[in-house]
């Protein structure tokens, strides 16, 4: 699957060919993910849409069918989904949690305090992040761990089946940190400013990359 301009494509085989893309939103298509057999995206246009997967003959996507639509006062950056829930981060920070089966707004709150830009879901918390990291837990969504980094963070990858996050800061600071102990595990500085992309690989290389097109691979800082 890929996200661009005003269009949701999904790709097959390691060659990435598109063979089905069609437009979705009005405006930039911000972020997209999968819960089992339904696609969400989230758009500039203030929406958020659920997509039911219409498979045809040999189990190949044949088309998305639109399940729901959840309209938001303003652009929609980033969604987390987990069971029925989605959680919007929206423009000015305002985080909006869904149950997206039947569109209802289970919370709403301003988070500018903490400049929240991104959102994730771990370990059934929702995980804010801005110029700090927040856990909320899922059902309450009560505050239950806040820490406040040094600069804004740009880019978060939560690391499957464990309790590390990769962190990447405006800085150009790159931080390994442990979501349980709520303490860095390794860290660096880089030479880049201003870092808008980073991810931990299953060989556990970082990659990281900047507004200037940079690209960096860097060892395990674990």
């Amino acid at each position: 699957k890929q996200w661009y301009q005003r269009r949701v494509a999904i790709t097959a085989g390691q060659q990435g060919n598109v063979y089905l893309a069609f437009p979705a939103h009005y405006d930039t298509v911000s972020d997209i993910t999968m819960d089992r057999s339904l696609i969400f995206s989230s758009s500039w246009d203030s929406s958020v849409k659920v997509w039911d997967v219409v498979k045809g003959p040999g189990g190949r996507v044949k088309t998305l069918r639109l399940f729901n639509e959840m309209d938001h006062e303003d652009r929609v950056h980033n969604i987390g989904v987990i069971e029925a829930i989605l959680v919007s981060c929206v423009e000015m920070a305002l985080i909006v949690v869904w149950d997206w089966d039947t569109m209802e707004i289970l919370h709403n709150v301003d988070y500018s305090h903490h400049d929240i830009t991104q959102v994730s879901i771990w370990n059934s918390k929702i995980v804010l992040v801005g110029v700090s990291i927040v856990y909320l837990d899922v059902r309450t969504f009560t505050e239950e761990f806040s820490k406040i980094f040094d600069a804004a963070i740009t880019s978060h990858q939560i690391i499957k089946d464990s309790n590390a996050v990769v962190i990447a800061e405006s800085s150009g600071k790159v931080t390994l940190f442990d979501m349980v102990e709520g303490v860095a595990k390794g860290e660096f500085t880089t030479d880049q400013s201003d870092l808008t992309r980073v991810h931990y690989l299953n060989d556990g290389l970082l990659l990281v990359g900047d507004q200037s097109k940079y690209f960096a691979v860097y060892k395990n800082i674990s």
